[in-house]
């Protein structure tokens, strides 16, 4: 097959009928989410829409100030929506999402910008905004469970936490078991999909490029670097998240904060 299928405006209005099963699946069971679910629905084109228009501009323009921008503009919405996952209410939430999901997609999309793809410009955005897009939204799942559950397993082993502190273990010694319960919780996900991908799951980069008339052989090389540069992202993502979220769980004499539990 040569080129791609094009789709036309009735087809993607056939394709809601797919929304539709769930719609009707979440009345019958009555689970009380249709108004999420056909929001939701409404939001995706709408977003999808706009984000297309953008898209288009800042392809056309090709200036590196729109291009970083656009990740700015990735980074913060990503920050925000890690944030709003944790409960609690401690101050700087948004602030540690952003620089441990900030600090992930630098260090994965420097390493892949400077030695994998090494495409001239370093910011063409055809290639730099997908790519960071990958990497910026699956840090965000892997920052967001890292806090929650940092927080979650402090609170429920207060009671050891405290005695070590009270027999003079830092912060990090008394904290370290929960410190690795949440980066194992973060990083499930990525193991799972690393696990899995080609054998259950045709990712949605190699799919699209298959569609779109891309030799098979090739998507798959661009596959494998993005589940790469997946699990970069979010293991540094995880990582910075639990060692912000621990310096504020905790003072600097090492006493926990037990009000932010």
């Amino acid at each position: 097959m040569t080129g791609y299928f094009e789709l036309t405006w009735l087809d993607v209005t056939v394709s809601v009928s797919l929304v539709g099963v769930l719609l009707v699946v979440v009345l019958v069971q009555r689970l009380g989410i249709a108004r999420g679910v056909f929001i939701g629905m409404i939001r995706t084109f709408a977003q999808l829409m706009i984000i297309g228009y953008v898209l288009k501009f800042i392809f056309d323009l090709s200036k590196w100030y729109w291009v970083l921008l656009m990740l700015a503009v990735m980074l913060v919405v990503a920050a925000r929506t890690a944030a709003q996952r944790d409960e609690s209410r401690q101050p700087g939430r948004m602030t540690t999402a952003g620089a441990a999901i900030a600090i992930g997609a630098v260090v994965t999309m420097g390493t892949v910008m400077a030695f994998v793809v090494r495409v001239r410009p370093w910011y063409t955005p055809e290639i730099l905004i997908p790519l960071s897009g990958m990497v910026i939204g699956n840090t965000m799942n892997a920052v967001a469970l890292t806090t929650t559950r940092f927080r979650s397993e402090v609170s429920h082993q207060r009671g050891q936490v405290e005695a070590a502190l009270a027999l003079g273990a830092t912060s990090s010694q008394a904290s370290s078991r929960p410190f690795r319960e949440a980066m194992r919780a973060g990083l499930i996900p990525t193991m799972n999909a690393l696990m899995v991908v080609g054998l259950v799951q045709l990712p949605g980069m190699m799919s699209g490029q298959i569609i779109a008339g891309i030799l098979s052989v090739q998507a798959v090389r661009y596959q494998i670097v993005v589940m790469y540069m997946i699990a970069c992202g979010a293991a540094v993502g995880s990582l910075v998240a639990a060692l912000l979220m621990r310096r504020q769980l905790f003072t600097l004499r090492h006493q926990l904060r037990s009000e932010y539990l």
